[in-house]
Parts: structure tokens; C-alpha cells; sequence
């Protein structure tokens, strides 16, 4: 009797582990600056990193909206806000809906919305233009 119990609490254990998994993945479309997840995955939280740049950007879905699975690097849309940060001090008051986007510079992007999946990462560079041009994917 002992061993059904142990079956059938490790079963749980597997269906529950294996539910709550979401997909971190993400792509860059270079064409349209935007970036998407998984289908049938969302976006909640993306952090920017840019090169040279004092400050880094946190990308998070607003309170109260529904999320997206996309976002547009250039226009961000009103479901979102952009967050600043600095050194790893937050300006809790520094909220817009713009991300700078640099002609010239490295961008690395990470996908960190479901805490229990491996995060996802793209790097891209903008040319003169800033036009972005994926430089990796992890």
C-alpha cells in the first residue's frame, strides 16, 4: 500500500513540474524590431542591456493589461512600461513606454518571464542606421 502512495505521489510530482515549465525562448525580427516568444507563450519581463551605457532597462507588462507575445523595441506598446536602472540601483519613479535605441551599438536582450526555465538571450548589434542585426541567440 505503501508503494501506490509513493506511485502515485511521484506521478503528482512529474504532471506538476512538467505543467508549470514555460518557455523562456525568444526571437528578434530584424525587419520589424520586434521581438516574440514562443507560440502560446507571453512576454511579462525582458531585460536590456546595452553596451556602454550606463544604465540597463527592464521591459515589464503593466499592472492591470494583458500581456503580449511580442514586443516592439521601437514603439513599446501601452501594456508595457520600461523600467531604467543604474549600477543596481532601480529609479523606482523613471517609467516611460521608450528604450534607447543607439545607432553603432550592442544590445543583449534576456527573456527571464517564467522563473522555472531556462532564460533566453539574443545579442544584436545596430548599424549607422539603427537597424539591428542579431549577433547570437543562447
Amino acid at each position: 500500500m505503501l508503494n501506490k502512495y509513493r506511485q502515485i505521489l511521484y506521478i503528482l510530482l512529474v504532471l506538476t513540474v512538467n505543467a508549470s515549465c514555460g518557455s523562456n525562448s525568444i526571437q528578434l525580427d530584424e525587419a520589424t524590431f520586434t521581438v516574440f516568444a514562443d507560440k502560446d507563450e507571453v512576454l511579462l519581463d525582458l531585460w536590456v542591456e546595452i553596451e556602454n551605457f550606463d544604465n540597463s532597462f527592464t521591459i515589464t507588462k503593466k499592472s492591470g493589461f494583458d500581456a503580449c507575445n511580442h514586443i516592439k523595441l521601437d514603439s513599446i506598446s501601452e501594456n508595457y512600461i520600461v523600467i531604467k536602472e543604474k549600477r543596481n540601483a532601480i529609479f523606482p519613479n523613471f517609467e516611460s513606454r521608450f528604450l534607447p535605441i543607439l545607432p553603432n551599438t550592442k544590445y543583449r536582450i534576456t527573456n527571464d518571464t517564467y522563473g522555472d526555465a531556462y532564460h533566453n538571450r539574443i545579442e544584436f548589434h545596430t548599424d549607422e542606421n539603427c537597424k539591428p542585426h542579431i549577433t547570437a541567440e543562447k
